[in-house]
C-alpha cells in the first residue's frame, strides 16, 4: 500500500519557505487521489474503545503520502503528528463513509494539506472558490437543535452535543467535501448516529442555513468566552 519514493535526499524547511508551482499543486492533488483510493479500497480503520481510528497500515500510508508531498512544497506533518489529532480523527471518519468515500477522504486530506480553500478540487478541476468556506470558519450554534460546532478548514468539531451517546464535544461531526462559491456540501452525524448528506448556505453575515436528513435549520455564529464556555447566540427563528 505504501508508495515507493522516487526522490531521495529532499531537504524540506517547511512549506512556507518553498516555491510551489501549478505543477506542484497538480502533482500533489494526484498523490492525494492515489491515497484516497487506497484508503477507501482497504478501509484500514478500527473502532476500538468506541472511536473510529486509523490502523498501523493507514498511518504508514499517510506517512508515505506526507513524505512525497514535502517534495512538492507541502508540509502537513505537524497537523498529523499526534495519533489522536483532529486531522487523523477526521480522516478515519472519512474512510468509514460507505458512500462517497474517496471524495470525503480527498476533502479531509486536502483541507489539512492545502488549507480550507482546497475543498474537493481534484486534479484538473480548476481553482476552487473559497468565499463561503472562508466565511464559515469559526463557532456556530443552534438553540433550536441544541448543538454547536466549530468549523476549521473543511472539518467541523462539536462544541455542544444533543446526543451524548453518539458524539461528544471535540468529536468530528461535520465533513465538508464539496466547496463552491455560495454553497457547501458535506456530511454531518445526526442524533441517530447516521452520517447524512447536508447542504450549507449563508443566510446572512452570521447565519448559516443547513439542510439534510429531511430537516432544515439555522446555525448562528458565536464567540466562545475566554474560559472556553459557550456564549450562546440569539435563538433560531421559528
Amino acid at each position: 500500500m505504501i508508495r515507493m519514493l522516487c526522490v531521495l535526499g529532499l531537504a524540506v524547511a517547511g512549506h512556507a519557505a518553498l516555491a510551489r508551482s501549478d505543477d506542484d499543486f497538480a502533482r500533489a492533488r494526484a498523490e492525494i487521489e492515489v491515497s484516497a483510493a487506497a484508503f477507501c479500497r482497504t478501509r484500514p480503520i478500527s473502532a476500538a474503545s468506541g472511536k473510529v481510528r486509523l490502523t498501523d497500515e493507514a498511518n504508514a500510508e499517510l506517512s508515505s503520502l506526507l513524505k512525497v508531498l514535502e517534495g512538492y512544497g507541502f508540509d502537513a506533518s505537524d497537523t498529523y503528528e499526534q495519533d489522536d489529532s483532529p486531522a487523523r480523527s477526521a480522516l478515519a471518519l472519512a474512510i468509514a463513509q460507505q458512500a462517497g468515500c474517496e471524495d470525503a477522504v480527498f476533502a479531509s486530506l486536502a483541507a489539512n494539506i492545502f488549507g480550507p480553500q482546497a475543498g474537493s478540487a481534484k486534479s484538473g478541476a480548476g481553482s476552487p472558490t473559497d468565499a463561503l468556506i472562508d466565511q464559515a470558519q469559526g463557532y456556530w450554534h443552534s438553540a433550536r437543535c441544541r448543538y454547536g460546532f466549530v468549523i476549521e478548514g473543511a472539518i467541523g468539531r462539536a462544541t455542544l452535543s444533543n446526543a451524548p451517546r453518539v458524539y461528544a464535544p471535540g468529536d468530528t461531526m461535520l465533513l465538508i467535501d464539496d466547496i463552491r462559491e455560495d454553497v457547501l456540501g458535506g456530511r454531518q452525524i445526526f442524533t441517530d448516529g447516521t452520517w447524512y448528506t447536508v447542504q450549507i448556505s449563508r443566510q446572512g453575515p452570521n447565519v448559516l442555513h443547513l439542510e439534510g436528513g429531511g430537516f432544515k435549520w439555522d446555525m448562528y455564529r458565536y464567540r466562545p468566552d475566554p474560559d472556553g464556555s459557550q456564549k450562546v447566540a440569539p435563538p433560531c427563528a421559528k
